[in-house]
């Protein structure tokens, strides 16, 4: 069997057991005789339900112990009236489908329990009809907007609660560890503090909605080739500073109720199966109360899984599938290269959990402790486990969108990095009558639905099950026309990518050229070049021989070839990324200042691409000697072959020193460094003072003075330099604060340091420690642009 989509081969894994499910509970839906609720009463329910969640739910914190407590005593007392086989049923998936959920679990009828509908994704919910097609996650942390970051998670449980979803999966907190990575704009950027706040503050919007996010992949799931057969090699100081650091956060700061282990093995292990991570560090010294569920397809061995700590194992099957514990062999999302998948892989559990049970190899205590979970986390963030709630993922006339397009676009325009500008930005139609639009990233493509982006138009967001249904988009030429019409000055465009006269041809109709160009990116492979898509470099280079005013705008994933940006003709260059179905608008709101830019890159952008220094791993030898790339047709199933202690390694052997940490440590000029982002306005600091300094945080004031003509967002990064003796990076991101000066005014601004990310992890006593010295606190614009230091000793 040919799989393109995850979607696809779920229905194929599905289908021949599906159609011999008559005696199974339906997949999502509740029978019909039970559907007494309506969409239309869930749609219009949920302000009141929002404003019942934020009091119930006690979302904002894993600390609120009584909110856990009161919601775990609910659901063992449920359990407790449980037979095995019940208790399986609520931690058996039961199937997947692209037009229902993208997972379900099994009712228990005789206790009222519904079954469960979890669903993708990070961008909205996935699949589905009136619902909207929210930013990238690495827009929302390019933003540094604390208070947008909170709100997307909300709107975004507004409309997964809408459309009766229970568990939406999401976000990622995966880190941008090789710049090449396909899931990077799933997740918030190249550095665990900013993760964990994006992340964490998404988790806590969601869940205030009645959802339980699922934080995910949980752990090392930072590469897409060859995911199911790849050993992430990670030492333990950087395993739990960088990658395990968001995730922690996001448990005992903001309560996340859910977690998905990875695809990957860690150190060895496959994470569905690694007991060290899932119960002894997760839920051990973490005091995780939530549940654990399998990504999809990515459990080897389901006795193994249920003994390591994994409570929900998606998307399984019908309850009486024999499974075995096989492994899954391969599967791909890239069309071009497409694998086959082998039968009898050990993602089912129902009837063989039973039998596991019985034959003594899994404890009825530890699928007690797992139905316990599952039903805990509903109960946490205010869901009911019983009565009937409609589903209506592919229902338009449920519409849960509202007026979710304005923070769309909002926030798309506060994402939106202008990182070069020679004073063309901001346009006008005064001075500058005469618009050019030259590449096909400015117009349309053909379709623009779950995982079928075209690539030959505007990319407005990756690919995968991260994707998104668009209720419609707005491309850049569609913003443009609009406000000419406004505006009266002239559009002229070019959207063929090769024809390289005509675009120079037409750019000079124009006073201004605006180039769009993009780096599609998705969940199944990675990116496997720096080079842009569709002739990108060929088009800006015929541009700018011709036109003095060149723009170039780049829709992207993270970090591309900049080797034309030296063209003194390119006066200015924008990072757009990936900003959703308000692309377009969010776009020309700031190219023409009706939002002074406040986005700042969440990567490092290097002048060559050779300095970056980890990569993905795309080519591997077998011990025959036979070579295999990314593209060998089947490599994965070759790779599943061997032993997993032969399979390939992902080595982090650079340890905390990626991104701007490897730049600083190498002395390496990056050409926009981290958190580099320009205004139309110029901002001063001055008098950085260190208020307090303790083992219980740290409280920086400076003052910051808007010295421009226009008022506009600062944002104030603290990185912190710790003692020589830690063995730390130069300076590593510890608080940012995003504040609005008017023109010609001063705001004094508090940086605080949370204690949760102030110690650093003591390899040697296997425990956090805050060390003994001075530290320095660098405080800027961006990690290249520091503009006040001071010192203190703890």
């Amino acid at each position: 069997m040919r799989f393109t989509t995850k979607g696809a081969l779920m229905a194929a894994v599905a289908a021949a057991a599906l159609a011999t499910a008559a005696s199974a509970t339906p997949v999502c839906l509740p029978s019909d005789a039970a559907q007494t609720s309506t969409a239309a009463a869930d749609t219009s329910a949920t302000a009141t339900d929002s404003t019942e969640a934020s009091a119930t739910a006690t979302a904002t914190a894993a600390s609120d112990d009584s909110g856990w407590a009161a919601a775990k005593a609910r659901a063992a007392a449920l359990v407790a009236e449980m037979t095995l086989e019940e208790m399986v049923r609520v931690v058996s998936g039961a199937g997947s489908s692209d037009t229902v959920c993208s997972g379900t679990n099994f009712a228990v009828e005789r206790l009222g329990l519904r079954a469960l509908c979890l669903n993708d994704g990070p961008t909205g919910p996935r699949s589905v009809d009136g619902a909207s097609a929210f930013s990238a996650s690495l827009n929302a942390a390019a933003t540094f907007d604390k208070d947008l970051m909170l709100e997307r998670g909300e709107l975004i449980g507004e409309e997964f609660y809408g459309k009766g979803i229970d568990i939406a999966l999401g976000p990622d907190l995966n880190m941008a560890h090789a710049p090449l990575a396909g899931r990077n704009w799933e997740g918030q950027g190249a550095d665990p503090y900013l993760t964990a706040i994006s992340a964490g503050l998404q988790v806590r919007g969601i869940q205030s909605k009645r959802v339980v996010a699922t934080a995910k992949h949980f752990v090392g799931n930072e590469q897409e080739t060859w995911r199911l057969h790849t050993n992430s090699v990670i030492d333990e100081k950087t395993l739990r500073e960088i990658y395990l650091r968001p995730f922690q956060y996001a448990v005992q700061r903001e309560g996340a109720a859910a977690i998905m282990h990875s695809y990957n093995m860690l150190n060895g292990v496959h994470m569905g199966e690694n007991e060290r991570l899932l119960t002894d560090i997760l839920k051990g010294e973490w005091g995780f109360n939530g549940l654990v569920m399998s990504d999809w397809l990515a459990t080897t061995n389901r006795t193994e899984a249920a003994v390591a700590g994994t409570d929900m194992l998606m998307p399984g099957n019908t309850w009486d599938t024999v499974c075995n514990g096989g492994e899954l062999v391969a599967f791909s999302f890239n069309p071009d290269y497409p694998l086959i998948e082998a039968a009898d892989a050990g993602w089912c559990w129902g009837i063989n959990l039973v039998q596991d049970v019985g034959n003594g190899t899994v404890t009825q205590t530890r699928v007690a402790d797992a139905a316990t979970r599952v039903l805990s986390s509903l109960f946490y963030v205010g869901l009911a486990a019983t009565g009937d709630r409609t589903i209506s993922i592919g229902d338009a006339g449920v519409n849960v969108q509202r007026d979710h397009r304005k923070h769309i676009r909002a926030a798309g325009a506060a994402s939106i990095v202008v990182a070069k500008n020679s004073g063309v930005l901001p346009l006008s139609a005064k001075s500058v009558p005469k618009v050019a639009l030259i590449g096909s990233d400015a117009g349309p493509s053909v379709s623009f639905q779950t995982y079928s982006v075209d690539t030959y138009g505007h990319v407005p967001q990756g690919g995968g099950s991260g994707a998104t249904r668009f209720p419609y988009v707005v491309t850049p030429l569609d913003a443009f026309a609009r406000r000419a019409a406004d505006e009266n000055f002239a559009v002229k465009y070019a959207l063929n990518d090769t024809d390289l006269d005509t675009a120079a041809s037409i750019a000079q109709l124009g006073d201004v050229a605006l180039v769009f160009v993009k780096s599609y990116s998705s969940e199944g492979w990675d990116r496997y070049s720096y080079d842009l898509d569709s002739n990108g470099v060929a088009l800006i280079n015929a541009v700018a021989s011709v036109h003095s005013n060149t723009v170039v705008v780049l829709n992207v994933p993270g970090p591309v070839d900049m080797s034309w940006v030296d063209n003194s003709n390119i006066t200015a260059v924008v990072f757009a990324m990936y900003p959703g179905q308000e692309s377009g608008n969010s776009l020309v709101d700031v190219l023409y200042g009706d939002y002074n830019p406040s986005g700042r890159l969440p990567f490092t952008v290097a002048n060559d691409t050779t300095d970056y220094t980890v990569s993905t791993v795309t080519t591997f030898t077998l011990p025959n000697g036979t070579a295999l790339e990314w593209s060998t047709p089947n490599a994965e199933l070759y790779i599943a072959e061997l032993p997993q202690s032969q399979q390939p390694k992902v080595n982090y052997s650079e340890g905390l020193f990626f991104d701007y940490r490897y730049f600083d440590r190498a002395g390496v000029e990056p050409l926009y460094a981290f958190g580099h982002g320009l205004s139309y306005t110029t901002f001063a600091y001055a008098d950085a003072t260190v208020v307090s300094a303790s083992e219980l945080g740290v409280d920086v004031t400076v003052s910051v003075s808007n010295t421009g003509s226009v008022g506009g967002h600062e944002v104030v990064q603290l990185y912190l330099g710790y003692p020589e003796s830690a063995a730390e990076p130069v300076k590593q991101l510890k608080a940012f604060e995003k504040v609005y000066v008017p023109a010609g005014e001063s705001a004094t601004v508090t940086l605080s340091v949370d204690s949760f990310f102030l110690p650093v992890w003591d390899a040697s006593a296997g425990a956090w420690t805050t060390p003994s010295g001075t530290y320095t606190v660098y405080v800027g614009a961006s990690s290249g642009d520091i503009r006040q230091t001071a010192t203190f000793d703890l």
